[in-house]
């Protein structure tokens, strides 16, 4: 990786400390129960079921006039695929998503269209992509670290603790087979929280809430919630260039890989949402 690469990515992760202390973004409130567990989806039973071979990332450049996401996006998504052989990669931007949302959801489109901040319907969408399509969503700052197919092998759904605190689930990586019943719970929800902050609307506060009031209500199998070491190793405090550990791992797969052996996915919490 060049040099250049590596500024211009610190430069766009840094601009969440610039604009706004991240550490007030997320909720201080303690008592979200962790939900993860040793206990694979394969041992769970055995399940019909497959999650697709797909990986969802979502680039929509908000009028800044970057059509294509940067080398180094585009580097982390061939590096995922390299590691993950006959799967393929769907590329959502702005048009052909809420083109999707028009022809198969069209009851949602005017809480897509009228959200207050565009990454309200970056958050939503993803959210209706695994429940048509199945597959595995991305955020575009991340790269893997291992093939994740032994990690996500027999579930209907997988996702992870962003930290070992609160227990918040991020939206930042999700696995899921298509027509999950739980998207269908948050697709509604979404309408009825679309004034709230963009955490508690869509990201992880309301994903957090709504797996709590599903896991409340269901007994599903083949569900995976992975401890924060496995898919958010870099804590979002400290992500967006702000540790070594976190430049270390865009300098070096290798280097990421000996930092956090245990994990299979690395997100960098660049927080290039931060006022969108």
């Amino acid at each position: 990786m060049s040099f250049k690469s590596i500024c211009q990515w610190i430069g766009l992760l840094l601009a969440c400390s610039l604009n706004i202390n991240c550490s007030t973004m997320r909720s201080q409130k303690s008592g979200y129960l962790p939900l993860y567990s040793d206990l694979s989806c394969t041992q769970q039973g055995k399940n019909p079921q497959k999650i697709p071979k797909i990986f969802h990332q979502i680039w929509h450049d908000w009028g800044k006039g970057h059509p294509n996401p940067s080398a180094l996006y585009q580097g982390w998504t061939e590096a995922r695929l390299k590691l993950h052989p006959g799967w393929v990669e769907k590329l959502w931007r702005i048009e052909d998503s809420r083109a999707f949302i028009a022809e198969f959801y069209p009851w949602f489109l005017p809480t897509y269209d009228g959200y207050d901040k565009p990454i309200k319907r970056v958050d939503a969408l993803r959210y209706f992509i695994l429940d048509h399509f199945g597959g595995v969503y991305v955020d575009m700052d991340s790269e893997a670290l291992k093939n994740m197919e032994p990690y996500i092998e027999g579930c209907n759904l997988v996702v992870g603790h962003e930290d070992s605190t609160n227990y918040v689930i991020n939206n930042a990586f999700m696995a899921s087979v298509p027509g999950y019943s739980l998207w269908n719970k948050i697709q509604h929800a979404l309408v009825a929280r679309k004034d709230l902050g963009v955490l508690k609307a869509t990201g992880p506060i309301m994903l957090t809430e709504l797996i709590h009031e599903y896991l409340s209500e269901e007994q599903p199998l083949f569900f995976k919630v992975y401890e924060q070491k496995y898919i958010y190793p870099i804590h979002w405090s400290v992500g967006g260039g702000k540790s070594e550990a976190a430049v270390r791992c865009v300098q070096s797969v290798e280097l990421c890989r000996e930092l956090y052996p245990e994990a299979f996915h690395v997100d960098f919490f660049g927080a290039s949402w931060v006022e969108k």
